[in-house]
């Protein structure tokens, strides 16, 4: 005990010294090493037992000793010398038995290397009588020995056991010490209820098997019981638990050897009628009829003609005196008004064309008849444009239109159309043509009325024209005239 203290001291000095002769702190060498200060204190000092574990007392000893510079194995040997092994000492004149080896699968072979065997064997046997070397029992009893062997194993010790061993050993510990749950409970800042299980052997009620490693090495080391010895034999527990949980491996069954029949070889074609051939034949099939009909549905769906009814834009574009498809409808032949240059931007009157002779044909209306209303307005835009369309006093449409597409609208008091393009515009008025509205980029404004059509123009105030302020005129200012001098001429 001395000895163990003087080195453990002498280790403390040597690290001392050392990290003073680098000069450097304790903190110093905690953030070079990645070690607690207090930990480090414990090792100068020689402290090794405030230390949780001997393996940490190694590894530290380890990081510290190479840090310093000093022997790692040199100080390991002195703190942990490692023990002396006594080889036994033969005698001189001692001779080894010799033992004769027989090989024993030699009962798989046939009767006669076995009677050769066993006539071998009978000079081993008797030259050994005189020797005090045994001889080798037969194979049947060999066998049956070894069955005494298996039958004679004691029972696997189960972890419920070794639970039971470890909480009993604390448990005694305890009563010895005389202190009650509940005191320990104030001291560890452990729950009684833990502790209790614990000692029961019971744990597998702790939530999880690392909390309950953990609370078995505080309160062994509080009973000052040898943590290392608990927590080894609770980790072998742990073990035959894992084992105990597997699922039971299934029995070996022994397969008997069945009598091999002779296959009758395939000739002709039936070699080749297998179940492969004839799945792969099917389904070889299968695919080449389907891709058949699929072409045969798709030429077919190309050659029918499939009859759509005319797109708006194609009807307004027919001309009046062409067959309409709208059939057995008689309304008056609307005329198209000029669009000559000279007439753009000039509206048509609300009588235009009104009295004109109706023919008896019956011709196809470029719009449809919208209905019973006493105004309808047909609207087709050429361009992405703005419109506005009031109907009486509500709004119908505000908003920019597509190109191409046809906006109705009906009202029997007020129309009022504003648009921003006046030529992207092509307006029907009644199922009458507009024509020409106004130039591209010309704003547009119309109003539709019982009196007629109507374009609203804004009055323009004249402004004021500025007067010229008075100005002063200059006086004329009088001229000196420098005098003359005629030359005398006689």
């Amino acid at each position: 005990m001395i000895e163990s203290q003087f080195m453990q001291t002498s280790i403390g000095e040597q690290f001392k010294q050392a990290r003073l002769a680098r000069k450097a702190s304790i903190e110093d060498v905690s953030r070079a090493i990645h070690i607690r200060s207090y930990f480090i204190e414990a090792l100068e000092e020689g402290k090794f037992d405030e230390i949780p574990s001997q393996a940490q007392v190694k590894g530290f000893i380890r990081l510290y000793s190479d840090w310093l510079g000093l022997d790692t194995q040199i100080l390991l040997d002195s703190l942990f010398p490692k023990p002396e092994i006594s080889i036994p000492v033969q005698p001189q004149n001692f001779e080894p038995e010799k033992k004769t080896k027989i090989n024993f699968f030699n009962k798989f072979k046939k009767e006669s290397v076995v009677s050769d065997l066993t006539a071998k064997t009978e000079p081993i046997e008797s030259h050994n009588r005189d020797s005090s070397v045994e001889s080798p029992a037969p194979i049947s009893e060999i066998e049956t020995n070894d069955e005494i062997v298996d039958r004679s194993v004691k029972p696997q010790i189960t972890s419920s056991i070794l639970f039971q061993q470890i909480g009993s050993e604390l448990k005694t510990c305890r009563e010895k010490l005389n202190i009650s749950v509940d005191e320990i409970e104030k001291l560890t800042h452990i729950r009684a209820r833990y502790l209790l299980d614990m000692e029961n052997g019971n744990f597998n009620d702790i939530p999880s098997m690392v909390q309950a490693r953990g609370l078995l090495n505080g309160y062994a080391t509080f009973l000052n019981i040898d943590s290392d010895q608990i927590l080894s034999k609770f980790a072998e527990a742990l073990q035959q638990r894992r084992i105990e949980l597997l699922p039971p491996e299934p029995e070996l069954v022994k397969e008997k050897k069945a009598k091999s029949t002779p296959k009758k070889e395939r000739t002709g074609i039936t070699r080749f009628i297998t179940l492969d051939f004839i799945v792969g034949s099917v389904t070889i099939i299968g695919l080449v009829i389907f891709g058949t009909w699929s072409a045969i549905k798709v030429i077919s769906t190309h050659n029918k003609t499939v009859e759509k009814p005319p797109a708006i834009a194609d009807v307004l574009m027919q001309n009046p005196t062409s067959e309409s498809p709208f059939k057995g409808t008689q309304t008056i032949e609307p005329t198209l008004l000029a669009r000559n240059p000279e007439d753009i931007g000039k509206i048509p009157t609300a009588n235009t064309n009104l009295n004109q002779p109706q023919t008896n044909e019956s011709p196809t209306p470029p719009v449809p008849n919208l209905g019973k209303a006493s105004m309808q307005v047909y609207i087709i835009t050429n361009q992405r444009v703005f419109l506005q369309v009031t109907t009486g006093r509500k709004v119908a449409f505000l908003g920019r239109t597509v190109p191409g597409n046809a906006y109705p609208f009906t009202s029997d008091e007020r129309i009022e159309v504003v648009s921003g393009d006046a030529a992207s515009l092509q307006i029907y008025y009644n199922q009458k043509d507009l024509g020409t509205l106004g130039l591209p980029g010309e704003p547009l404004r119309l109003i539709f009325s019982k009196d007629g059509i109507a374009t609203p123009t804004s009055a323009v105030t004249s402004a004021p024209t500025s007067t010229p302020l008075a100005t002063l005129t200059l006086r004329p200012s009088p001229t000196s005239v420098p005098p003359t001098i005629t030359p005398y001429i006689p």
